[in-house]
């Protein structure tokens, strides 16, 4: 994966005198353990188990940028845990002035918590990675800003809470000046709003506007890892292959199956986008070789298959060249399938 020269980074960190929380870190090999002196503040929003161990954050750290190691993450989700309130906003300073945690630093330890498969599924981590992208947008970063609100933008307007329609008044002005300026991930994320309110054809414009400003954004734009495939994508903008997604999903509604199948086909071939293999799968035609690649793929990368049609495949190779491979592939699909419930009923009438 390219991982592109990050933005430059908000504040140096200087001298300052002690703060009010005196914080040390206990070398613990399976949690991160802080001990807090706290002199009169309010209470914190989140605990050290808010905060994964640090061999969580090492088995990612192919995630990170090369200039950005795990533990150095594990520390800044630490430290923002035990300091981040919810009646003050000094703290925010602090993290950068006092203990040199940035933006940066912040950002990457959010897209891991919110992101990855098994953080999103956790709770108390979810809410921490949210909360750390709230936050990185307040200061003004941009990844964080084009990320939280893309978050937000997964909902119709319709669905979105007081609080998400005032972080949306607050964020979009900054959206809205970076996707002047050619930003493609903004471009995106523009499209977004109107794809989830319906309104294809302006979702349209933006996408393509962001993979044409994103042809001619170089190395200026980082990816972050949104999901289980992405870590390995190649993608020159965070968002990509999620554009390339998005836009074929409206040409299929247009009835332009051609195109969207180009789209998906460009996402998931040359971007490796899980989502443009399930919408790809859909496309091609039944029993040929594409689709159960797609289908071998969508399972090696843990989503859950079509596992009858890979049984149906392997059973008509067996029948076909009589070799003992696909009739044990057959085998192990089936029983693969059985054990998460897959179901049968179709191909046992076959």
């Amino acid at each position: 994966m390219r991982i592109l020269s990050p933005i430059s980074r908000l504040v140096t960190r200087r001298s300052l005198p002690r703060p009010a929380t005196q914080l040390w870190l206990l070398p613990q090999s399976h949690s991160y353990a802080v001990r807090a002196k706290t002199l009169s503040q309010p209470r914190p929003l989140f605990d050290v188990k808010s905060v994964p161990p640090l061999s969580w954050w090492e088995a990612r750290q192919q995630w990170l940028p090369p200039d950005l190691p795990a533990k150095n993450v594990f520390n800044a989700a630490g430290w923002y845990a035990q300091m981040a309130r919810s009646d003050e906003s000094t703290w925010k300073g602090k993290l950068q002035r006092d203990y040199g945690i940035d933006s940066y630093q912040l950002h990457w330890a959010a897209c891991l918590l919110t992101f990855s498969p098994d953080g999103g599924q956790d709770t108390e981590h979810n809410l921490l990675g949210y909360h750390m992208l709230e936050t990185g947008s307040a200061l003004g970063y941009a990844p964080s800003i084009v990320t939280y609100l893309c978050t937000l933008a997964n909902r119709p307007t319709q669905r979105r809470s007081g609080a998400a329609k005032s972080t949306l008044a607050k964020h979009m002005p900054k959206l809205r000046e970076m996707a002047q300026q050619g930003n493609p991930d903004a471009l995106f994320v523009q499209g977004r709003f109107y794809e989830t309110d319906g309104n294809d054809d302006f979702a349209l414009s933006c996408y393509d506007k962001a993979i044409e400003a994103g042809s001619r954004s170089g190395d200026q734009f980082a990816p972050a890892p949104m999901g289980l495939a992405n870590y390995t994508n190649p993608s020159r903008w965070t968002f990509e292959d999620a554009c390339y997604c998005g836009r074929g999903r409206i040409l299929l509604r247009k009835g332009d199956t051609v195109a969207a199948r180009d789209a998906f086909s460009f996402a998931y071939h040359e971007l490796h986008s899980l989502d443009a293999a399930e919408e790809l799968v859909k496309l091609v035609p039944a029993e040929s070789t594409e689709r159960h690649d797609l289908l071998v793929g969508l399972a090696v990368w843990g989503s859950k298959p079509d596992y009858a049609a890979l049984v149906f495949h392997e059973w008509n190779k067996y029948l076909e060249t009589k070799d003992d491979y696909h009739l044990q592939m057959a085998s192990e699909w089936h029983h693969l399938g059985d054990s998460e419930g897959a179901d049968f009923t179709a191909l046992e009438r076959s």
